[in-house]
């Protein structure tokens, strides 16, 4: 795969929404209304990413054989062999409990954390995990944000880079403003 392949497939499955909805097809043919109830999304919002999947090649439609006339979703072989390759490569996108780091109550102690190891230096894990918990500190390590040496005794802020895009940030701003009215914390206050 060329470089320039490469970075076409990761820009179509750049969004949470796409990756999950590859990530979904991997067990097998779908139709819309999984994904609608799966995704907690507008049809339209729905029909746009597999729009996108289907003409990137990595998901094939066809009509269903049987009762209604509505579109099945399958991944192609491209589909395939770049869902390997992103799961290969341990190519990072948002998940939730990334977002409930960053999104919950101790999201802003995560940030100041993270600034204060974004300093290239080794920080004593011990210490990182009574200022912010055990949950933040693995959530961070899995979403490839922090290393931690082989010992288990030190952290640092690993280099990262993050494709959020428009669609992202709508579905995390409707997460959001459910988690605020059991919380009654506004995440987006600075």
């Amino acid at each position: 795969m060329t470089p320039r392949e490469e970075k076409g497939i990761y820009g179509l499955v750049g969004s949470p929404e796409r990756l999950k909805m590859l990530e979904e097809l991997r067990s097998g043919p779908k139709d819309r209304g999984y994904f609608i109830n799966l995704l907690h999304l507008w049809p339209q919002a729905v029909k746009y990413h597999i729009d996108i999947l289907v003409r990137g090649k990595l998901v094939a439609e066809r009509w269903a054989e049987k009762g209604r006339r509505k579109k099945i979703y399958s991944l192609t072989k491209e589909g395939e062999r770049a869902m390997s390759k992103v799961l290969q490569q341990g190519r990072r996108f948002p998940g939730d409990d990334w977002v409930d780091v960053f999104v919950g109550p101790k999201g802003r102690d995560v940030l100041n954390f993270l600034t204060s190891v974004a300093d290239g230096k080794w920080h004593d894990l011990r210490e990182a995990r009574q200022r912010i918990g055990d949950r933040e500190i693995e959530a961070l390590h899995r979403n490839d944000m922090i290393e931690i040496d082989a010992k288990g005794s030190r952290v640092r802020m690993k280099e990262f880079s993050l494709a959020i895009n428009s669609d992202w940030i709508r579905t995390l701003a409707g997460r959001s403003s459910k988690s605020d009215s059991r919380s009654g914390v506004n995440p987006w206050s600075t």
